[in-house]
């Protein structure tokens, strides 16, 4: 066994909205954190990390991107010496989806799908071989409102996952209380 010393601590990303707005990439060694490097970022909502640790990609939860309504997703290289986030490339999602909630990455880590409440839609992106993100590839427009006229009046994609293996998604509405199984193809 290492000692407690020589043991690389883990790394821990947080996003902030409000101001300022950014990541935070804190050193956790228990019992502290130590702040490691603050990335200013425009309204992050959600963050996940691709399968192999060497990228970390944010979703912005907002309405308008260059001037048109659409939010999107960045991509940050990490480096393992400097530990540091280094800007990958930003990739807009479809017309119409704004205000994302939830992302998700395909085991194979090839594809990460977006829920964005406003719109209604789903949008799938595929992974690229150094990390960044491609354009829109798929796209599923939810339609409907459930049972509760003041919260419900149009569909709200709350979440999507991946299964285990990577061949389905399932999508969770609170719009419209469904939830759905969609074939990844």
């Amino acid at each position: 066994a290492l000692p407690l010393a020589s043991v690389a601590p883990k790394l821990a990303y947080i996003a902030a909205r409000g101001s300022p707005s950014g990541l935070y990439a804190f050193a956790c060694r228990e019992p502290e954190w130590r702040l490691l490097e603050f990335v200013p970022a425009e309204e992050p909502v959600a963050l996940t990390i691709h399968p192999d640790y060497r990228t970390l990609y944010v979703l912005h939860n907002v309405a308008i991107y260059r001037t048109l309504p659409r939010a999107y997703v960045s991509a940050y290289r990490l480096d393992s010496l400097s530990r540091k986030a280094t800007m990958l490339g930003v990739q807009p999602l479809s017309l119409s989806a704004t205000f994302p909630r939830h992302f998700a990455i395909s085991p194979d880590g090839k594809f990460l799908i977006a829920s964005a409440q406003g719109g209604g839609a789903y949008n799938l992106l595929p992974i690229l071989e150094d990390g960044s993100i491609g354009r829109v590839c798929g796209i599923r427009k939810e339609v409907g409102c459930g049972p509760c006229v003041h919260s419900q009046h149009s569909a709200q994609p709350r979440a999507a996952f991946f299964t285990e293996i990577g061949n389905c998604i399932l999508t969770i509405d609170q719009g419209t209380d469904t939830i759905s199984i969609l074939d990844a193809e």
